[in-house]
């Protein structure tokens, strides 16, 4: 059975959202672990294969496997729909998802390119349901705690992200490409919470070094310079963001969930006592995760 937006709106606000996934994968199972332990109704599971779908089903009473997107969509009274498939099923996976009612909670980046995500948003303003891209990180510890430090910076002056990936072993060429396709909303959604003018849509450098490397700079409107670099060859694995101010520094470590507020005394001793200062921050803060954990 397939809802109305409207129908749909009326129904979530009486009950438990029914919930599907599209993507039986590792994101898929993540997803649908969660949505299980806030309470939703996990009732289908969808994957081109039925296996990895039934694996992943029996998990949770209530869901039932598909491999047929129209048949999923004709038997389960869904409310909401979890894409975790690859990039390029994205669009398709959600006009569809779009024209039967569904609000969507769709693995970032939600589409191939700006154009597409700016019709799929319309798209589902027009249906009048909700469109959403995942950037976990925004709901992480560490980042959460360099919010609150955030006044401490002082001016804004630098944001740096450096992101050294495994996410690439055993692939090649194009694949490298969609990997850092797939990357690249992490930084970006981040550096744009920080930034009171948002992020710059004009005026950004790119460098494509070689496969696999991707480099980008840029400039907001205040001033505030903005560098990002990914790499999939580059070693140790690392997922860092770096905010410079004028009173300070915020070092994130996105890879652990922790940061650290460095302040920027002026002072010969200071200078001295720097790189020790620095490696006892990072310890505290990296045993005050873990032992949260």
């Amino acid at each position: 059975m397939i809802t109305t937006a409207r129908q749909n709106q009326q129904l979530i606000l009486k009950q438990p959202l029914n919930v599907g996934i599209i993507g039986a994968g590792l994101m898929g199972y993540w997803h649908a672990v969660t949505a299980h332990r806030v309470g939703a109704n996990l009732v289908a599971i969808l994957d081109l294969d039925i296996h990895k779908a039934n694996a992943l089903a029996q998990r949770f009473t209530k869901a039932q496997a598909f491999s047929d997107f129209t048949q999923m969509l004709k038997q389960s009274q869904l409310h909401v729909l979890h894409i975790c498939t690859p990039l390029a099923s994205h669009q398709y996976l959600a006009e569809v998802a779009i024209e039967a009612g569904l609000h969507l909670l769709i693995e970032k980046p939600l589409a191939i390119d700006a154009l597409a995500t700016t019709k799929l948003y319309e798209y589902a303003a027009k249906q009048e349901v909700s469109i959403c891209p995942v950037h976990q990180f925004l709901f992480q510890r560490g980042v959460l705690e360099a919010k609150q430090a955030f006044a401490r910076l002082g001016e804004l002056i630098h944001i740096e992200s450096v992101i050294c990936s495994a996410g690439g072993e055993g692939k090649v060429g194009q694949s490298l490409t969609e990997t850092i396709a797939e990357i690249l909303p992490h930084p970006l959604s981040l550096m744009e919470i920080f930034l009171t003018t948002g992020l710059p849509t004009e005026h950004w450098q790119k460098l494509h070094p070689c496969t696999g490397e991707f480099r980008a700079w840029g400039q907001t409107a205040s001033g505030t310079t903005l560098s990002i670099f990914i790499s999939m060859q580059a070693r140790p694995t690392s997922c860092q963001l770096t905010l410079i101010g004028t009173k300070g520094t915020i070092y994130l470590d996105l890879f652990h969930g922790y940061s650290f507020y460095q302040p920027g005394k002026v002072a010969k001793i200071q200078k001295i006592w720097l790189p020790f200062d620095i490696s006892l921050r990072r310890f505290w803060a990296a045993a005050g995760n873990l032992s949260s954990r």
